[in-house]
């Protein structure tokens, strides 16, 4: 029974990970680059979806920074393995862009920013 409990708390609450989860976990194929941000966005938004983790980039999971809540070192083990899943996905020029962000949240929205257009205007000349 315990078993089934975790497994069943771990498809709804997004700040539990599971024993697939890890650092190094490759989410997508396609390295984040310049000329590419529409398909990877929708990569990765598939693969935090399934793995109950989109919050943690589109903001419905807020950022919790104050050290005495008890929810704090859950957000933020689940904000470090999500930043350490988008750092492996992105080129080593971008990651070295992000990597000293606060929440993947910030990360998700700068690059949003700094891609997004380009990604979009690269599509239509193709």
């Amino acid at each position: 029974m315990a078993a089934n409990n975790s497994t069943s708390e771990s498809t709804t609450n997004s700040n539990v990970t599971s024993a697939s989860d890890h650092p190094g976990l490759a989410l997508v194929s396609q390295l984040l680059t310049s000329e590419n941000y529409s398909t990877w966005s929708r990569s990765i938004i598939m693969a935090l979806t399934a793995k109950n983790k989109l919050g943690f980039i589109d903001g419905t999971i807020k950022r919790v920074v104050d050290p005495s809540d008890t929810s704090y070192l859950p957000w933020k083990r689940c904000n470090t393995m999500v930043f350490s899943w988008l750092l492996n996905s992105v080129s080593k020029e971008i990651a070295g862009s992000i990597i000293y962000a606060e929440s993947v949240h910030d990360i998700w929205e700068d690059l949003k920013e700094e891609f997004g257009k380009i990604g979009e205007r690269y599509e239509r000349m193709r």
